[in-house]
């Protein structure tokens, strides 16, 4: 996946980690968009067909919005929220395991994902429930979601 960062979650460990992951980072700051406004670095992303990777949920759930409203497209917002407690905050690699996941489910044009939702119970674990299986999770994910299986077989 082609990534686009936000200058706000320039972090070099996690350009290294995506990179690894087999990803294509761009940085703002390595083409030229260092200090553009938020709708500067969409319009770039846009233009480019970056999935676009920020903490600044609130100002690109506006612009996801604005775009999606008006009838246009995009490859994708990615976005990383602040937790109330700083210490659970999503470090580079929980972000990295969370796009993996959302890669899997195949699921980003035109959408605003918060990754902090895609990183908790998204592998296959079965929950029993009044005699049968079910696999729970929060999130629609391809490879879990609503599978059910007779534990009585």
């Amino acid at each position: 996946m082609r990534i686009y960062l936000d200058e706000n979650i320039l972090n070099k460990l996690l350009v290294a980690l995506l990179a690894k992951a087999g990803h294509q980072v761009l940085r703002s700051r390595d083409v030229g968009m260092a200090g553009k406004s938020d709708a500067e670095n969409l319009l770039y992303a846009l233009q480019k067909n970056d999935v676009l990777l920020t903490r600044n949920h609130d100002h690109f759930e506006d612009l996801h919005y604005l775009v999606i409203g008006s009838g246009g497209h995009h490859s994708g917002i990615m976005t990383v929220r602040s937790e109330r407690d700083r210490s659970k905050d999503m470090k580079a690699s929980a972000i990295v395991a969370a796009i993996g996941k959302l890669e899997s489910a195949r699921a980003r044009r035109d959408q605003l994902h918060i990754l902090n939702q895609w990183r908790k119970l998204c592998r296959f674990q079965p929950v029993l429930r009044m005699r049968r299986q079910v696999a729970f999770h929060p999130v629609r994910c391809s490879n879990c979601f609503g599978k059910e299986f007779d534990s009585l077989n």
